[in-house]
């Protein structure tokens, strides 16, 4: 998909996306299709170079943490509901191991 579709993106980010799919794939209990799980960890991707270019221009007396703190529940809060809307409703659900 993003491999696929953007040859400008280097091969580290593409190992990064991987790696950040293996963690959903480990914590949650449906299979995801490979371009929904994808799409989530851009969106993480994006969400995390997102905080960190944040706390690099902060003024130093500005606490990021607490400023992202509600940022950080919302962006779980949308994932959530980004998974739960990408399951059929007719898929029982297992552990990662029954995944593959």
């Amino acid at each position: 998909m993003l491999q696929e579709g953007y040859p400008g993106i280097e091969t580290p980010f593409i190992f990064y996306l991987e790696c950040i799919e293996g963690f959903l794939e480990s914590v949650t209990q449906y299979r995801l299709p490979q371009p929904v799980l994808r799409r989530i960890a851009c969106a993480i991707a994006g969400f995390v170079s997102g905080y960190y270019s944040f706390a690099v221009i902060a003024p130093q007396d500005e606490d990021i943490d607490e400023v992202f703190a509600s940022l950080r529940g919302a962006m779980v809060a949308s994932l959530t509901r980004f998974i739960q809307e990408a399951v059929p409703l007719n898929q029982p659900a297992g552990g990662p191991s029954d995944q593959k």
